[in-house]
């Protein structure tokens, strides 16, 4: 009795190698997608959590005090909507500047190394302190800030916030 031996010959060893190949190329390539994803989207959300931090210790900085109108025409004699400071000064010894990469309030970051804070900008109005030589058409004027920051991510750069918000204080004086 005569055995028939099957086997698969070369060419068929080679024809699956190479589908082999090309679906364990697909797969890996859309898991590389996907993991990079996943880590832009945690980015993206580490980022937008940072920022909620950082404008919540700055308005209720400015909610709970008053500006300090001395301070910042000391800056920048003339202060008004149309000259950005890149400094804000708040009554109660709170000060919040751009310095390096980050944003600081007394000279603590605000935003943690792995971002950079491409910008930012404090407009204060009225341009001089309400509540000294009070006039009449002066006398319903509140302070505000309005402050713009552009904050992105050194990983991914193209993970990016710009922010633009107008703060009131509540503090008035009499």
């Amino acid at each position: 009795m005569k055995y028939k031996h099957s086997a698969f010959t070369l060419v068929e060893l080679l024809v699956s190698m190479v589908i082999s190949a090309l679906l364990l190329t697909t797969v890996l390539g859309s898991f590389w997608i996907l993991m990079q994803t996943n880590q832009q989207n945690e980015e993206s959300g580490r980022l937008q959590q940072q920022a909620n931090f950082a404008l919540l210790r700055i308005s209720d900085k400015i909610k709970n005090y008053s500006i300090d109108y001395q301070k910042a025409e000391t800056i920048i004699p003339a202060l008004d909507l149309g000259s950005p400071q890149t400094q804000l000064y708040i009554n109660g010894g709170f000060e919040f500047k751009k310095h390096g990469e980050n944003l600081t309030m007394n000279g603590q970051p605000l935003f943690s190394p792995s971002f950079r804070v491409k910008n930012a900008l404090f407009w204060v109005s009225p341009k001089k302190d309400p509540f000294t030589n009070i006039d009449i058409k002066d006398f319903q004027l509140q302070p505000k800030v309005t402050m713009v920051l552009q904050v992105e991510s050194k990983k991914f750069p193209n993970i990016a916030l710009d922010i633009q918000t107008t703060i009131s204080s509540r503090k008035y004086q009499k």
